[in-house]
Order: structure tokens, then C-alpha cells, then sequence
């Protein structure tokens, strides 16, 4: 039995195999389930090259998983690179299909915004798909009262730069798959590496997931002092039925406790040593900061430069590049060939295709000149238009909805601002424009905003939300979904 993605590559490997088993005259019985729906390409695959009787082939329609209470998932990793690099539409049907199951269970969203090609098209479908099925539960018997579709490629900025809470470090330290972590063996305190899931069910993790990584440590010491008090307690136990109170109330829970406190403590303990050997972390923070806010460029492109030359994490480095491009709408043509120069002969020439790539998403890219000499007057007018309002999109945006927050003004302790996941220094974009969105009720008043943004913007109003309808004074639940689902 084959449990797989619907991919051209994988189809093409079953038949393989199973040509293979021919070869060797071994007779078997093949099964291949897609996830999460079967596609005539795979067929094709199967037929042309000879298997297509030997097998049965179904889907497994595993719909949004939820990770945690507040988190649903597709879990298609894949999906920024097959939309927006190689245009493929595929998972476009089941990303809508996930929504129209969604509103099927909790009743039709009354308000649902948009921005980018990609949730357009998802938008569309939902529409399409749900006059074919007929409409869900009225708006007025919701339970969700927003929904903010979001492509990835709007908010590029934000997954480069560095976190600073505990959750986010974890992330960058050891790696964070479909909510799951693995620690290493130094971490868990055993001989053997452990994998662990990271979601609301472990309280103490619920309890310093979002805390700075400068305030988890003293957290943690006054958490494993209540768990040694708790052990005490139990020592100083003179009557069995005490003991036995003891043993099924306390004791289960102070090991799980325990358990918990020594990877949590080893982990933190992993960043901390990492942090404070990497002598230019530091640096490496400030610079994000000064790439973001615009000031001292030229010291960001010598630090870059020192990055490759002394050949640190290849996609530190790479993160850092296109970082730089980002935040100043692409770099000057010196500049731009100058770092990939220098990438290349430090890394290697097999990333010449990863720099293709990256100029294709727009991610690493050089600033544009414009070519008068066999233009019109008013073409030319218009192309220094175009090319001075992407220059500034990113300043522009960040001037118009404050991401950029004045120096001092965030308390990493108790903070009250977005911007504390990077120390105070940027409040990501696409949480600023949820914030915007919900606030005025749609996009009114943000029409300057969209201009700077790329794909069209739009919203859709069925009615209102349950729970504005029975309690004024109650915000509706909301969700938003990134068109990557990442």
C-alpha cells in the first residue's frame, strides 16, 4: 500500500516498483492512496507506463488538521513553491474545498477578505463549489465571523527575520514539523533524541511559548522550584491515606511536570549557548533591525559580505540577501551582482539555480533602470511612476501603518504590541493589515495601502456574525489562513 501525495515524481516511482516486481515475476497487490485527492495526471503516469490494471488506486481526503486549538492546517509545505514559482494551480480545489467543509460544519462566514492573486482564485472556487453543493448554514447561525485569505507572497519580510520568543528560537534551533519537535539526546537528558509535541495540551510550554527568550529562564527556575517543593511534600507524608491522596493526585502530575521542565529547561539552556557563542548574534539582530527601518545600509552590505566570506549557515547568509532586497525594493545593479558573486564562489555554483528562483519570486532582485531611448514621452512618465512606487512600497508601508515601532516604546516582559516576536523592531505586515482589516470593517480607508501591495484586494459581506447578533459587545471569532497554509 502507497500513502501519497498526488505528484507526477511519485507516481512515476510506484510504477517503477511495480514494474520492477513484474521484472522478477513477484506477484503483489498494489493499493496507492492519494492524499488528499486522486489526480487524472497520476493516471496517466499509471497507463503510459503499463500498471494502471495491476492496482487499485483511491484518495484519502484529509481535510485541515488541527494542530492546536487555535491552529487548522492543510499541511502542504509544498505549496509556495508549486503556486508561486512553477504556477501550478493543483492544490487551489482543496485549499477551497477545506473552506466549504469549514462553513458546512460552522454555518456560512458573513465576512471574508482578501488579498492576492492566489486567494482570488481560492474565493472564486469557494463560490463555485458551494453553488454546486447549495448553501451552508444561514450567517446568522455562525460560529465564525471573519475570514482573512492572505497570500504568502505579500508578506514576504516577515518570515526572514529572526524571532526572539521561546517558540519561534525553538523553531530556528531545532525545527518545527506539523507542530512536532525533536530534541537531541543533550536536550532530553536521556541517550536518545526525543520528539514532542508542541500545542496547548503541555501547559508549561502554553505558558512561555510566546515569553522573550530573556524572560523564560527565570521562569522556568521558579517553575522547577514549585516541582521540588512538590517532591518534598511528599517526603514529610506520615499516614498512608496521605500517601495515597498523594500518590494519585500529585505524583502523576509532577512527574509529567518534571518531564516537561527537563527538556524545556535543556532546550532554553540549547539557545541560550548558541546565542552567546554566535558572538555576532547580536549584530545579526541589529542589522535585521537596520535593514528594516532603512539606516545604515552600507553597514548592513558589509556585514552580509562578512557573513559569506566566512562561510556561516548558507541559509543564514541567503536569508540575509534577500532580507536586504526586500526592505529596499530590489538592490543596485553593483550591489546585486557583487553579493551573488560572492555567494557563488563561497557556497558553490549549484545555487545558481536557487538565485533564479529567487529573482522569479521577487524575493532577491536588482533594481531596474529604464530604457528611454525607444520609448514615448508618456511611457517614460509612466515606467518612472511604476518604478519610484515600488521602490518605496516597503518604507511607504511601514511609514502609513506604523510596523515600525519607536525605540523603547515595547516592554519585552508584558508586551502589549506585535511587535515583540523581533524585540521590538518590526510588527509583522500581515498581522498589521488583519488588525486594519477588522478595525474598519473591510478595506475602506486603505485604499492608498493597496496600491502597494501586490494582486487584487477584495471582500465579501453576508450578513452578520451569531454572536454580534445575540451579544453586541462580543467580537466575533475570527480566522485568517495564508494561501501557503504555512
Amino acid at each position: 500500500m502507497y500513502l501519497v501525495r498526488p505528484t507526477v515524481r511519485n507516481a512515476k516511482l510506484i510504477a517503477d516498483q511495480m514494474n520492477a516486481d513484474k521484472k522478477f515475476l513477484k506477484k503483489k497487490r498494489y493499493k496507492v492512496l492519494y492524499v488528499p485527492r486522486r489526480m487524472f495526471a497520476c493516471d496517466m503516469i499509471m497507463e503510459e507506463e503499463g500498471v494502471f490494471e495491476d492496482g487499485i488506486y483511491e484518495e484519502f481526503k484529509l481535510d485541515l488538521i488541527p494542530l492546536d486549538d487555535d491552529i487548522l492546517s492543510l499541511e502542504l509545505p509544498g505549496f509556495f513553491k508549486d503556486f508561486f514559482l512553477n504556477g501550478d494551480q493543483t492544490w487551489i480545489q482543496s485549499i477551497a474545498m477545506s473552506i466549504v467543509n469549514l462553513q458546512n460544519l460552522f454555518g456560512t462566514i458573513p465576512h471574508i477578505y482578501g488579498m492576492g492573486r492566489c486567494s482570488n482564485m481560492v474565493f472564486d472556487l469557494v463560490k463555485v463549489l458551494q453553488t454546486i453543493q447549495g448553501r451552508a448554514k444561514s450567517a446568522v447561525n455562525n460560529e465564525i465571523g471573519h475570514l482573512i485569505l492572505i497570500d504568502r507572497d505579500q508578506d514576504l519580510v516577515t518570515p526572514l527575520c529572526t524571532q526572539t520568543t521561546y517558540e519561534g528560537l525553538v523553531d530556528e534551533r531545532y525545527g518545527v514539523n506539523c507542530g512536532f519537535c525533536e530534541f537531541p539526546a543533550n536536550v532530553t537528558g536521556t541517550n536518545k533524541s526525543m520528539k514532542l509535541l508542541l500545542n496547548t495540551e503541555d501547559m508549561l510550554f502554553e505558558e512561555i511559548r510566546n515569553r522573550h527568550i530573556s524572560n523564560v529562564f527565570g521562569f522556568l527556575s521558579q517553575q522547577a522550584k514549585l516541582v521540588q517543593s512538590g517532591y518534598s511534600k511528599g517526603r514529610n507524608i506520615a499516614s498512608i491515606g496521605e500517601m495515597k491522596d498523594y500518590v494519585q493526585k500529585e505524583l502523576k502530575d509532577l512527574k509529567q511536570q518534571y518531564k516537561s521542565l527537563t527538556i524545556h529547561i535543556g532546550a532554553c539552556e540549547g539557545i541560550i549557548q548558541q546565542t552567546s557563542k554566535q558572538v555576532d548574534f547580536q549584530e545579526q539582530l541589529q542589522t535585521e533591525h537596520s535593514m528594516l527601518d532603512g539606516s545604515k545600509l552600507k553597514d548592513c552590505y558589509t556585514y552580509v559580505e562578512e557573513q559569506i566570506a566566512r562561510q556561516t549557515s548558507p541559509m543564514r547568509s541567503l536569508r540575509l540577501c534577500c532580507l536586504l532586497s526586500l526592505t529596499q525594493n530590489g538592490l543596485p545593479t553593483k550591489d546585486f551582482k557583487s553579493l551573488q558573486t560572492h555567494y557563488l564562489q563561497s557556497y558553490g555554483y549549484d545555487s545558481l539555480l536557487t538565485f533564479y528562483n529567487l529573482k522569479k519570486l521577487g524575493m532577491f532582485t536588482e533594481q531596474t533602470t529604464v530604457e528611454m531611448s525607444k520609448m514615448s514621452a508618456s511611457d517614460v512618465r509612466t515606467k518612472i511612476a511604476e518604478k519610484a512606487l515600488k521602490r518605496t512600497s516597503f518604507r511607504f508601508l511601514c511609514k502609513r501603518l506604523n510596523l515600525i515601532p519607536k525605540t523603547g516604546d515595547i516592554n519585552l516582559r508584558n508586551p502589549d504590541d506585535m511587535s515583540f516576536v523581533f524585540s521590538g523592531s518590526y510588527t509583522p505586515l500581515s498581522c498589521k493589515l488583519v488588525e486594519q482589516i477588522l478595525m474598519r470593517i473591510g478595506w475602506g480607508g486603505l485604499e492608498d495601502v493597496k496600491k502597494h501591495l501586490s494582486g487584487p484586494c477584495f471582500e465579501d459581506h453576508r450578513g452578520l456574525s451569531r454572536k454580534i447578533f445575540k451579544n453586541p459587545n462580543q467580537d466575533p471569532v475570527t480566522g485568517s489562513l495564508l494561501a501557503d497554509d504555512r
